[in-house]
């Protein structure tokens, strides 16, 4: 199974600044910078597959599509509670 990399959303909150670009490299041209989420498939912020052969992919549509990738089959959740 190959890795999946995945390219963080930014979020620009009014309380944000440059502490997380400066200090944590984030290429996110936001401005404020206050948060980042790194692995999402919350709708108001979705991360993007960065590689391999799901690349420019949601990981929402890449769990719809291959949900044995993150989750064991036993569990009966219809979506991925992660944000």
């Amino acid at each position: 199974m190959e890795i999946l990399k995945l390219a963080p959303v930014g979020k620009d909150y009014l309380w944000g600044g440059t502490h997380v670009r400066e200090n944590f490299g984030k290429q996110i041209n936001l401005n404020p910078l206050a948060e980042t989420w790194e692995c999402s498939v919350h709708p108001d912020g979705q991360s993007i597959v960065a590689n391999g052969s799901f690349a420019g992919m949601t990981l929402a549509e890449v769990l719809r599509k291959n949900r044995s990738i993150l989750v064991q089959r036993s569990v009966k959740r219809k979506s991925f509670p992660s944000l």
